[in-house]
């Protein structure tokens, strides 16, 4: 999505939308807008971050999870926040998740969790078995899970996610 500005004399141009300023919003020390003149003077393109579609799926007493959410808004995403310990994720949404990841089933697996272990659950476990009690079980999830309209990437570690941004 690119928006374009164009500085006409006192006007700014940006999406179709005029807006007059006034001196309590002029930027004096960046640039300086000459006399009317009849053509733009200075055009410029960014590209806005999209952030609508990044989704973290987040335990805040985890610290890696934590980690992973303070490297998002770092990199100027503010991402949908999802407690799924608090909110606990479908077992058609986990299996689009893995899907989408390219991981194993067992990759989304705490195996060394206490629910895990009375269950006999291990990363090479069937990877049906490991939905279902992840789904049943949301505390069995690896976290953090950050999905965006690239992929689905393990925040472990936290850096793990710069592919998908």
């Amino acid at each position: 999505m690119f928006h374009e500005l164009r500085f006409r004399g006192e006007r700014l141009m940006c999406d179709n939308r005029e807006q007059r300023w006034n001196g309590n919003n002029r930027f004096p020390d960046l640039f300086t807008l000459p006399p009317v003149t009849s053509r733009p003077i200075l055009r410029v393109k960014f590209r806005l971050k999209r952030r609508a579609m990044t989704t973290i799926y987040h335990n805040p007493r985890c610290s890696k999870s934590r980690d992973t959410l303070a490297l998002l808004l770092a990199e100027g995403i503010t991402p949908e926040v999802v407690l799924y310990v608090e909110t606990p994720v479908s077992r058609a949404k986990l299996a689009a998740l893995v899907a989408r990841s390219g991981l194993p089933a067992g990759a989304f697996l705490r195996a060394k969790e206490a629910e895990a272990k009375d269950m006999g659950l291990t990363v090479t476990s069937d990877p049906e078995a490991i939905l279902d009690a992840i789904a049943a079980h949301p505390r069995l999830m690896e976290r953090p899970i950050v999905e965006t309209e690239k992929g689905v990437a393990l925040g472990r570690p936290p850096e793990a996610v710069k592919a998908v941004l």
